[in-house]
């Protein structure tokens, strides 16, 4: 009867409405958590000082890996700057505005970090290739001991990253003919299309940010340690 076709409908979009709200409560549940692991690795770094932001943008195109941070100029954060969430290494500031950042990633085809792998302490640069899920570790010699599934850490050269944070997992390792160097590939712990909350990393790492003297290191790992410097003097900008 009419009665009963109008409760059943009732019953069915009450159905609905649950199932939205649960979902609503599900994602929530899943942000805390991700929150929780995200202050635990804070943390655990008693060496180095962090302060946590958020993500407010992301731009993950073939030649322009970028992510926007709610954290600027008014909360003190500096040019160069290392970014890392609770899974590794995200990237570095390489714009700086009033009330928020852009940080280049380590997938960024510009960007390059100093590593080393972790079973051997074997010293690298893990450069970005464009690809949000793929580095490229170049100039390491047919000799060179790499094999898949070795991690890679920073290593803490060049004064930027702090020393013994995850930054990729080498998934191939290539030789060919008549070739003097290996074709290594990693594939970065930071999820970069997944990632929503950040840790800033600050003092007292950043003494020697703007530059190091003459300490050892190669050609490709001072450039690693080199970043775009842009300030933008604004009140406002939509992002």
């Amino acid at each position: 009867n009419k009665v009963l076709r109008e409760r059943v409908a009732w019953l069915e979009k009450e159905n609905q409405r649950l199932q939205v709200k649960a979902q609503k409560y599900a994602a929530l549940e899943i942000e805390k958590n991700r929150l929780l692991v995200l202050f635990s690795a804070s943390q655990s770094r008693g060496d180095v000082s962090v302060r946590m932001g958020r993500i407010i943008r992301t731009t993950l195109g073939r030649y322009d890996q970028r992510i926007t941070i709610d954290l600027g100029e008014r909360d003190g954060v500096i040019m160069a700057q290392p970014v890392i969430d609770e899974n590794g290494v995200i990237g570095q500031v390489s714009t700086i505005a009033r009330d928020h950042s852009v940080v280049t990633a380590i997938s960024d085809a510009s960007h390059a970090v100093p590593v080393e792998v972790l079973r051997n302490g074997l010293r690298a640069v893990a450069r970005g290739t464009g690809r949000s899920q793929l580095l490229a570790v170049p100039f390491l010699s047919l000799q060179a001991d790499i094999e898949v599934g070795d991690v890679l850490v920073t290593s803490g050269l060049g004064d930027v990253f702090p020393a013994g944070y995850p930054v990729a997992e080498i998934v191939s390792v290539e030789a060919e003919d008549g070739e003097p160097f290996m074709t290594v590939r990693a594939k970065p712990y930071a999820e970069m299309n997944k990632v929503k909350n950040i840790l800033l990393v600050d003092e007292p790492l950043l003494s020697h940010i703007r530059g190091a003297d003459e300490d050892g290191l190669t050609k490709e790992e001072r450039a690693a340690a080199q970043s775009p410097i842009e300030i933008i003097d604004e009140t406002s900008k939509e992002v």
